[in-house]
């Protein structure tokens, strides 16, 4: 890949921004979850792929010990953590 084909996808796509692929089995989009208990999931509709981390496998022990689990939730920057490392293993996973 060139480097000018590089910048055009880094400006179409902003670093802070993943994009979640398609499903390679059925073509679908899954759609992205709130984020919500201790597992920041993503499945697809046809249940034949999916991602999953534990919300606290991205966090420091020093995060995991001052972090208020309130009502089922980990505060929002350590779920959008989370949800970008399973969007990661979504693109990249082996088919």
């Amino acid at each position: 890949m060139s480097n000018e084909q590089n910048e055009s996808d880094a400006k179409a796509h902003p670093v802070d921004t993943l994009v979640i692929l398609a499903c390679p089995f059925c073509g679908d989009t899954p759609e992205l979850p709130s984020g919500d208990g201790t597992l920041y999931a993503i499945g697809c509709d046809c249940d034949m792929a999916s991602s999953r981390v534990q919300i606290c496998d991205t966090m420091t022990i020093e995060e995991r010990e001052s972090a208020a689990f309130v009502n089922y939730r980990y505060p929002e920057k350590y779920i959008e953590r989370a949800r970008d490392h399973c969007i990661k293993k979504w693109n990249t996973r082996a088919i």
